[in-house]
This record gives C-alpha cells, sequence and structure tokens, in this order.
C-alpha cells in the first residue's frame, strides 16, 4: 500500500470487530483501509494537520470504539462510528457559537 501523501506510515491499528486497518502517517493523516477490497482506503482524514501521528490505538469498552491518537504534544480521541455518512463544511470564517441539532423523533407535529 502506499501512501497518497508520499511520507512515511507511522502507526498502524487493527479493528477486529469491522475487519479494518487503521494507518497513521507523518502529516497527520489517518488511513482506514478494507485490506480484504484490494487495499483500497475507504476513508481519508487529515486529523492533525501537518504533524506526525506517532502511535494510533483501538480502544473497545463492549460498547464504543475508541481510535486514540498521540502525537509529541498531545492526545486525540475519536469515536468510531461505522456507516455514518459526515460533511465537511467549509466557508465559515467567523466563531461558531452554537450547533443545535433536532431529533425529529422528539418533534411534535400538528394535525
Amino acid at each position: 500500500m502506499t501512501n497518497p501523501n508520499k511520507v512515511l506510515f507511522t502507526s498502524m491499528a487493527w479493528d477486529e470487530s469491522n475487519q479494518l486497518l487503521y494507518i497513521s502517517d507523518e502529516l497527520g493523516w489517518i488511513f482506514v483501509a478494507n485490506v480484504y477490497d484490494n487495499a483500497k482506503y475507504t476513508i481519508q482524514k487529515e486529523v492533525w494537520p501537518k504533524t506526525k501521528i506517532k502511535k494510533i490505538n483501538i480502544y473497545d469498552d463492549g460498547i464504543n470504539r475508541t481510535l486514540f491518537v498521540f502525537t509529541d504534544r498531545g492526545m486525540k480521541a475519536f469515536k468510531i462510528k461505522i456507516g455514518q455518512q459526515t460533511q465537511d463544511i467549509e466557508g465559515h470564517t467567523d466563531s461558531i457559537l452554537k450547533i443545535i441539532c433536532l431529533d425529529p423523533k422528539r418533534l411534535k407535529t400538528t394535525d
């Protein structure tokens, strides 16, 4: 497997539950690969811009799975949720004061 960023991979972690390989690199990117599907990356995401990731680890407590990302200067944790859709939102330049999400199940409808 080659790195599209043309730098060295730094760490790998195996997700036993979903049979996926998590790989980190020197530029702060995480790649998720399905090794049974010709080693194509299913997800590529910059999680720590231009920072060398030293180690990644997956912790599974039976209910939640968490990806821990370690650098020389800190640690970040990400919940692993398979099958969720994501979208990067670009164009906003000011501070975000609040994000509100409505739960459709709790909304009342009038008939």
